[in-house]
């Protein structure tokens, strides 16, 4: 890959980038691509994936359009629901909680936009929620990637119909009620590494947990014939087989 120079005559320019693909999209790939310490080598295949990246929430708003705009963004106890409602709505407060640790306190705006991407997919993947779950999943979505995407997200927010302008709304808060789960996912790695991930009980112990990963039949393939020197676990993360 040839580094960008301008004495190697080989420069972007910006206004021309700007003309055929519009500021939005050349915002999102410059900052969604690389961490703000690391030097950032240009690709047109990333900026045609910003661009396909927009129209497609641009396309996913307005297909569900008359039911957003009927429904409230849902603000109740989340405790209640189930199945693909409790889902999406832990995903959003997920989402909101550690896209705004990224945007405020370490600065790392392309995790951020990685956040809101996967909250997208789940939006794709949840369309039998209901509709005031729906709504706010895609409020949270306009509202996170607004600060990066100001012009089609002030447009999805009228569309919405946000009752001010995206500009004075409030930034979202994340609900701890909505994170809380009966079940969390947790990685198992033997000597370092991973080999499955297994689903526990969210108050298992650590005896609970380490009996699960042991049962599992990719580690149990893995430490086959083996010895288990030891077994660690983090709570809530990954259990590490120790095996010689």
């Amino acid at each position: 890959m040839t580094k960008v120079s301008k004495t190697k005559l080989n420069t972007i320019d910006p206004d021309e980038l700007l003309n055929e693909h519009g500021a939005d999209a050349v915002r999102l790939v410059i900052v969604s691509d690389t961490p703000p310490d690391r030097d950032q080598p240009w690709s047109d295949e990333g900026l045609e994936g910003a661009r396909r990246f927009l129209r497609r929430l641009w396309n996913m708003v307005h297909e569900d359009l008359d039911a957003l705009q009927a429904a409230e963004p849902f603000a109740g106890d989340p405790t209640p629901l189930s199945g693909g409602d409790a889902a999406l709505c832990r995903t959003v407060h997920q989402t909101i909680k550690s896209a705004t640790e990224d945007y405020e306190v370490t600065r790392h705006f392309n995790t951020a936009l990685a956040r809101v991407f996967e909250l997208v997919n789940a939006i794709r993947a949840s369309k039998s929620a209901r509709p005031a779950v729906l709504r706010l999943a895609y409020e949270t979505v306009v509202k996170l990637l607004a600060p990066v995407t100001p012009h089609i997200c002030a447009e999805l927010w009228e569309t919405l119909g946000g009752e001010l302008p995206l500009v004075e709304a409030a930034w979202p808060e994340h609900d701890e009620a909505a994170l809380k789960t009966d079940n969390i996912e947790v990685v198992v790695q033997v000597n370092g590494k991973l080999r499955a991930t297994v689903t526990v009980p969210a108050d298992a112990g650590e005896d609970a947990v380490r009996e699960l990963a042991l049962a599992d039949e990719n580690v149990k393939k893995h430490i086959e014939g083996k010895e288990v020197v030891k077994v660690i676990v983090v709570p809530g993360r990954l259990v590490n087989v120790v095996v010689k």
